[in-house]
C-alpha cells in the first residue's frame, strides 16, 4: 500500500497543476478532423493542416489521415490543408469558428494526383484499418513512442499493449526479449515494412540489431493472435508491424541530442529534401537520411554500448500511378553482456528473505541489482592483449578490464518497393529485400575444462588464466611458444538473405450493396547461414589445440582460426497466399489461405570429408499452410462485433530437423496451431457543432489457442553405448486462452487515460509418453513420460494491467504517468525435465507480482514564422519509486524462491532530450 500511495499522490498533483494551468488561460479548444483525396476517398499520410496568420498552429496527418491539433484559443481561423503529390501541391483552405471543446474540420483536396493513392499502407504493408479489425488491434503512433521510449529499444515501445510483456533479461543494451499471450517472439512474427524479419533458422530478433530504428518509425501495429498478414508466417502469438518513415515530401532538418543515466548518449542528427522543386526530376523524387550514434557505460556493470545506426531512403514518382520507394538501414554496434541468472540473494539479500529464502545456509555475497559476473579486471604489465573479430586484429575494447561476453553485431538491410496502380480496379506491389548479417558474441573456450575462475568479489580473475597461458610451454606442439588452456573466442554468425513479395489486388465486384476484392500473391526467400568459432583473446598464449576440426592441417589455432565447429544452414522458403474480401455498409468478412514450403540443408566442415566432398545432409523438405476467417460487423455508430477463427501448421524449425552431430531427428511433425477469437469494440462520441469526435474507445476480446505437436528436443544419455544422443520429444500440447480489456478516454480536453487489463490462463494441456531408439542402437526402445498436465506455461505474466494518465497542461506541454502492474508470472522449465511421477502437479515456482511506475514528460516551445524552427525539451524517468523485482526467473530443483535463479530488473534511470526540428 505503502507503494502505491506515491502515485496516486503525483496523480492528483498531477491533475491540480493541469486544471489550475487552465484556469489562468483563455479558454482553448481541440480542432480535429481527416484529409482525403477527393478523387478516391482514400487517407491522406502526412498533410499539413494550419492556421493562418500569425497564430502558428498545425500538425499532420496519421496514417488514417486524421489530424489532431490542441490547445487552440477560441477564436475565427483560416484553416487550411495541403498536400505535395507527384504533380505538384493540393491545398484547399477553410474559414471555421472555434468556440466549443471540439471541432471536426475535414478536408477533401483535387486536381492533382496523389502519392499516398498508390502507397497504400494498409494494402502493402498488411495493416488493419479500425473499421475493418477482425481480430484484437493496437496502434503506436510515432508521437506515443517520441513520448515513451526513452533511451530504451524499440521493443520497448509496446509494453502498454494487452497481453505483451517485455523481458529485459540480461539487461544488456538490446537484450530485450517480447512475450505475447504467452508466445515468445520466435512465435511471434515481426515485420518491418511488411517484410517478415525473424531468423529464418531459430525465427528469433536480436533487437539490437535494430538499434536507431525507433527514430525513422512512423508506427507500430501489434496485431495479436495470427494477425492481418496474407503470408504463411509464424504469427501464433501476434504480429509486431513496424512501419518505417518513408522519403518526407517536405523539406525538414531535425537535430537530437539525448543523455543519460551511466553516461548515456544519444546524438541524432535526419535530414529530408523534399519533393526536388527544379531539375528533371521535378516533384518526382526525394530523399531523407538520419544518423544515429549512441555511447554509455550501460545498466549493468561494464554493460557498455558502442554503437551507430543510420538509415536512407528515396521515393520516385515517375507517374501519377507509379511509386518507387528504395530504403537501407543498418545499426552495426558493441555492447557488453551478462549471462548466468543467479539466487536472489546474490542480487538483494534482504529481498531473498522477504520472499522466504533461508539465507542462513546461502554461502554467497550480496553483489547488487548491477552486478555482473561477465568480466574481470586485467593489467598486462605493458603487454598488449589482441583480440580478433570482423576479420582483423584489434585492440581490447578497454586496457583496464576485459569482458568474456560482448556482442557485436551488423545487420544492413535494403528494400525496394515498386507501387503499381495499374487502373481504379488493380493495384500490384513488388518488394525486394536484402540482408546481409557479419557479427557474433563472445564466449569461454577451455581444452582442459578449467575456465576463469572467479576472485572473491565474484568477478573474473582473467589475470590468473593470462599468467597461466603465458608460462605454459607444451613440447608436444612447440618448445618456445606458450600454449592457451583457456581463451576468448567468437560464436560467429554470418549471413546473406534474399527476398521477393509480390501481390496484386483486383476489385473484382463494385455495387450499391457491397465490394469484393481478391488479392493474390507470392513470398519468395533464400537464406545462406555462415556459423563458426573463431579464437578472438589468447588471453596471454601463443596458440590454442583445438582438435574437433578433423579436416584441419594442425590443431594448433591463432587469433582469427576457427575453432568449435563450422557449418552452414542454408533455407529456402516459397510460399502463396490468396486473399477475399467483402464490404458492406455494415460487414467487413474476409477469407485467407496461405501455402508454404521450407527446405533446410546443413554443410558441416568439421566433419570429416566424404568422397573429397564436404558432409553435407538436406534438402529436407516440408509442407505448411495456414487459413484464416474473419468478420467485423457494425451493430450501430457505436458498437462493432468482430471475430476470426484460424488454423496454422508450420514446420519445426532448423535446430527441430538436424542436431549438431549432423544427424536429422526421427518423426519429425509440423506443429500445429488452432485459434479462435470474439471480440467487440465501442466507441463513444461526442456532438460539436454537429460533427463527431471520438471521446471514448473500449474493446473487450476473448481468445482460445490450441497449440498441438510443440516442437521440443532432448538429449539422454544411452545405458548401453554410454554415449548421448538427441532425439524429438512429440505430442506437448499447449492450450492459451484469456480476455483482454482496453479503455481509452478523453474526459477533458486536458486529460488522457488509458487502462487496460489482461487475464490469462495459459496450460500444458496433457502428460506425454514419448519413444526413441538410439542411432548408433537402434533395437533399443527407450520411453520418457513428462508430467506436465496442468501446469502452467512460464516466462511471461498471466494477468497484467496497464494505467497511463496523460496530462496536456498547456499548448505544446504534456506529462504522463503510466503505471504496469504484473501477476502469475511463472519461471521457466522444460517440460521434458519433468519426467519424474512425483513431479506431476507440481507447479513451476511463481514470481512475485510488482508494478512499476514510469514518468514522461516534455515541452514544446511555439514556433514563430520569422524563425521556422521548433524545440523540444523532452525527459523520461522509468521505474520511478525503484521498485525490486525479477524479471525472468528459471526454477530450481523445489521449484521455489530459494532454488531459483533469476534476472532482476532495472533500477530507477532516467534520460533527458532536445529536439530541434527546421
Amino acid at each position: 500500500m505503502q507503494k502505491i500511495i506515491p502515485p496516486l499522490l503525483i496523480i492528483v498533483l498531477m491533475l491540480s497543476v493541469a486544471f489550475a494551468a487552465e484556469a489562468r488561460e483563455n479558454p482553448t479548444g481541440t480542432i480535429t478532423g481527416k484529409v482525403f483525396d477527393s478523387d478516391s476517398g482514400e487517407p491522406l499520410i502526412d498533410a499539413q493542416v494550419v492556421t493562418v496568420g500569425d497564430s502558428g498552429f498545425g500538425a499532420s496527418t496519421d496514417l488514417n489521415g486524421v489530424f489532431v491539433i490542441q490547445g487552440v484559443p477560441y477564436g475565427v481561423y483560416e484553416l487550411k490543408a495541403s498536400f505535395i503529390g507527384s504533380m505538384g501541391q493540393a491545398e484547399q483552405s477553410k474559414e471555421v469558428q472555434l468556440f466549443t471543446d471540439l471541432l471536426e474540420v475535414d478536408f477533401k483536396l483535387k486536381g492533382v494526383a496523389i502519392v499516398r493513392e498508390v502507397v497504400d499502407v494498409h494494402f502493402n504493408f498488411d495493416r488493419v484499418k479500425q473499421e475493418e479489425k477482425t481480430m484484437a488491434v493496437t496502434s503506436i503512433s510515432k508521437e506515443e513512442i517520441e513520448i515513451s521510449l526513452g533511451n530504451r529499444d524499440i521493443s520497448e515501445s509496446i509494453e502498454k499493449t494487452n497481453s505483451v510483456f517485455v523481458h529485459e533479461d540480461g539487461g544488456g543494451a538490446g537484450d530485450t526479449r517480447i512475450n505475447i499471450r504467452g508466445f515468445d517472439e520466435r512465435n511471434v512474427a515481426v515485420m518491418i515494412n511488411g517484410v517478415p524479419v525473424n531468423g529464418m533458422e531459430n525465427g528469433k530478433i536480436y533487437w539490437s540489431n535494430w538499434a536507431g530504428l525507433s527514430d525513422v518509425t512512423s508506427d507500430i501495429q501489434v496485431q495479436r493472435g495470427m494477425g492481418a498478414s496474407s503470408l504463411a508466417i509464424s504469427s501464433v502469438g501476434g504480429t509486431m508491424n513496424i512501419i518505417t518513415d518513408a522519403a518526407k515530401m517536405k523539406p525538414e532538418i531535425k537535430f537530437k541530442r539525448e543523455i543519460g543515466m551511466d553516461s548515456y548518449r544519444n546524438l541524432t542528427l535526419s535530414i529530408s529534401t523534399g519533393l526536388l522543386n527544379h531539375g528533371p526530376l521535378k516533384d518526382k523524387l526525394a530523399f531523407s537520411g538520419s544518423f544515429v550514434r549512441k555511447t554509455g557505460e550501460g545498466f549493468i556493470d561494464k554493460g557498455w554500448i558502442d554503437g551507430y545506426s543510420y538509415f536512407a531512403a528515396a521515393s520516385y514518382l515517375p507517374a501519377p500511378n507509379h511509386a518507387f520507394q528504395l530504403s537501407y538501414a543498418g545499426a552495426p554496434q558493441q555492447h557488453g553482456q551478462r549471462y548466468g541468472s543467479q539466487p536472489i540473494a546474490v542480487w538483494d539479500t534482504e529481498y531473498a528473505i522477504e520472499l522466504g529464502v533461508d539465507t542462513l545456509f546461502f554461502d554467497g555475497v550480496e553483489r547488487g541489482l548491477k552486478y555482473s559476473p561477465n568480466w574481470g579486471f586485467i593489467n598486462t604489465f605493458g603487454t598488449e592483449l589482441k583480440e580478433y573479430y570482423n576479420g582483423k586484429i584489434r585492440d581490447v575494447h578497454d586496457n583496464t578490464y576485459l569482458n568474456d561476453n560482448v556482442n557485436y553485431y551488423h545487420k544492413p538491410q535494403a528494400n525496394l518497393n515498386w507501387f503499381w496502380t495499374v487502373n481504379n480496379n488493380l493495384k500490384l506491389t513488388n518488394i525486394f529485400y536484402f540482408s546481409t548479417g557479419e557479427g557474433g558474441g563472445s564466449r569461454q573456450r577451455a581444452s582442459n575444462g578449467v575456465y576463469v575462475e572467479e576472485n572473491d568479489y565474484g568477478q573474473l580473475d582473467f589475470m590468473r588464466t593470462i599468467r597461466a597461458n603465458s608460462h605454459n610451454i607444451d613440447p608436444e606442439y612447440s618448445d618456445s611458444l606458450n600454449k592457451s588452456e583457456t581463451i576468448l573466442y567468437n560464436a560467429v554468425n554470418e549471413h546473406h538473405w534474399y527476398g521477393w513479395i509480390g501481390k496484386g489486388k483486383y476489385a473484382l465486384l463494385k455495387t450499391d450493396e457491397f465490394d469484393l476484392d481478391l488479392t493474390a500473391g507470392l513470398d519468395f526467400r533464400y537464406y545462406e547461414g555462415k556459423h563458426f568459432g573463431e579464437v578472438r583473446n589468447l588471453l596471454g598464449g601463443d596458440y590454442y589445440v583445438e582438435t574437433k576440426d578433423a579436416n584441419a592441417e594442425s590443431d594448433m589455432k591463432i587469433l582469427g582460426d576457427k575453432v568449435n565447429y563450422h557449418n552452414d544452414g542454408l533455407v529456402r522458403w516459397f510460399g502463396g497466399f490468396g486473399l477475399a474480401e467483402l464490404r458492406t455498409a455494415k460487414m467487413y468478412t474476409f477469407a485467407n489461405i496461405a501455402l508454404s514450403n521450407i527446405s533446410y540443408k546443413r554443410v558441416d566442415y568439421f566433419l570429416e570429408k566424404i568422397a573429397g566432398e564436404w558432409n553435407e545432409i538436406g534438402w529436407e523438405s516440408f509442407n505448411g499452410y495456414g487459413v484464416k476467417v474473419g468478420a467485423n460487423y457494425n451493430l450501430n455508430d457505436q458498437l462493432q462485433a468482430y471475430g476470426n477463427i484460424g488454423r496454422l501448421s508450420q514446420a519445426p524449425a532448423f535446430n527441430g530437423v538436424y542436431n549438431f552431430y549432423q544427424e536429422k531427428y526421427e518423426d519429425i511433425t509440423n506443429e500445429t496451431v488452432t485459434s479462435f477469437e470474439l471480440g467487440t469494440s465501442y466507441l463513444v462520441k461526442k456532438k460539436a457543432n454537429n460533427s463527431n469526435v471520438k471521446m471514448i474507445e473500449a474493446d473487450l476480446n476473448w481468445y482460445y489457442t490450441i497449440w498441438e505437436d510443440k516442437t521440443w528436443t532432448r538429449s539422454v544419455k544411452d545405458r548401453v553405448t554410454d554415449q548421448y544422443y538427441n532425439y524429438q520429444f512429440n505430442g506437448i500440447d499447449a492450450v492459451h486462452q484469456g480476455l483482454e480489456l482496453s479503455l481509452i478516454e478523453r474526459p477533458h480536453k486536458l486529460v488522457k487515460v488509458e487502462w487496460k487489463m489482461s487475464l490469462g490462463d495459459w496450460q500444458w494441456r496433457n502428460d506425454v509418453l514419448s519413444f526413441f531408439s538410439p542411432q548408433e542402437n537402434p533395437q533399443l526402445i527407450d520411453s520418457v513420460f513428462a508430467y506436465i498436465d496442468g501446469l502452467k506455461v512460464s516466462d511471461a505474466p498471466q494477468i497484467s494491467m496497464v494505467f497511463d494518465l496523460t496530462l496536456y497542461p498547456v499548448k505544446g506541454a504534456y506529462l504522463s504517468l503510466l503505471l504496469r502492474d504484473y501477476r502469475d508470472h511463472f519461471a521457466r522449465f522444460s517440460p521434458t525435465d519433468r519426467d519424474v511421477p512425483r513431479e506431476a502437479g507440481k507447479q513451476p515456482w511463481k514470481i512475485p507480482g510488482y508494478s512499476l511506475v514510469d514518468l514522461h514528460f516534455g515541452y514544446t516551445f511555439p514556433q514563430s514564422e520569422s524563425v521556422p524552427v521548433t524545440i523540444q525539451l523532452k525527459g523520461d524517468v522509468f521505474n520511478l519509486m525503484d521498485e525490486h523485482y525479477i524479471t525472468s526467473a528459471w526454477e530450481g530443483q523445489f521449484h521455489d524462491a530459494e532454488t531459483a535463479t533469476v534476472y532482476m530488473g532495472r533500477s530507477r534511470t532516467w534520460n533527458v532530450g532536445m529536439v530541434v526540428t527546421y
